[in-house]
């Protein structure tokens, strides 16, 4: 059943969320080993969420889980962090290791007055997040740099020939140079790093799965 938004209450959350927000480095790239990517889509009452846990050096998957979570209300633009987040810190809390840093599909922190869903992640979790989006919600691109009010807060990264770019921009715990860095090591032919392409494909089959019933 769908809670009733209570916007005064889930206000107040953000601000001392958005009060944790850590922009520096948390770990260094050589000591990086797991990385996982998260993927979710609203089926029927329910968010199916996909996490992948996979090895920095060799791209290997490590682990999978696969998530059944309910809808804690309907859509409402400004708290989209608030709807989806809970589901994706559900499926990373299955994973029998903890990952070192999370990739997660969303604009990361473009200033402290905007939640975006891996800041959200990212601040409760307590492990550094990339935000990577293929639309760019907040902001304007110089080159390959996106602004916000004139300060630089991520990159835009061109993954295909001929394809948009991707916009990568941190969710919290992480500089936007290492997670360009990072988001370009896995970028292994798709238009989405591996993390998160991986965890949408097998969210795609899931989905199919259950359509099928």
């Amino acid at each position: 059943m769908k809670e009733e938004i209570n916007l005064k209450e889930l206000s107040n959350i953000k601000e001392n969320i958005l009060k944790e927000i850590k922009p520096k480095n948390k770990i260094e790239l050589k000591k990086i080993k797991l990385i996982a990517g998260f993927d979710l889509v609203f089926f029927k009452e329910e968010i199916l969420c996909a996490g992948i846990l996979i090895d920095f050096k060799t791209k290997e998957m490590i682990e999978t889980q696969i998530t059944k979570n309910e809808i804690p209300f309907n859509y409402h633009s400004e708290l989209i962090a608030f709807r989806e987040g809970p589901s994706i810190l559900n499926t990373l809390n299955q994973f029998s290791k903890k990952p070192d840093i999370l990739m997660i599909e969303g604009n990361g922190l473009i200033n402290k007055k905007i939640l975006g869903l891996p800041t959200y992640v990212g601040v409760l979790s307590n492990i550094p997040t990339i935000g990577v989006s293929k639309k760019l919600i907040f902001g304007k691109l110089e080159v390959d740099k996106i602004l916000f009010e004139n300060k630089q807060v991520g990159y835009a990264i061109k993954t295909k020939d001929y394809a948009n770019p991707i916009y990568v921009i941190p969710g919290n715990d992480i500089s936007f140079e290492n997670a360009k860095i990072i988001t370009e090591m896995l970028c292994l032919g798709n238009k989405m790093p591996m993390p998160i392409h991986k965890a949408h494909s097998i969210l795609i089959k899931e989905k199919k799965s259950f359509n099928s019933l």
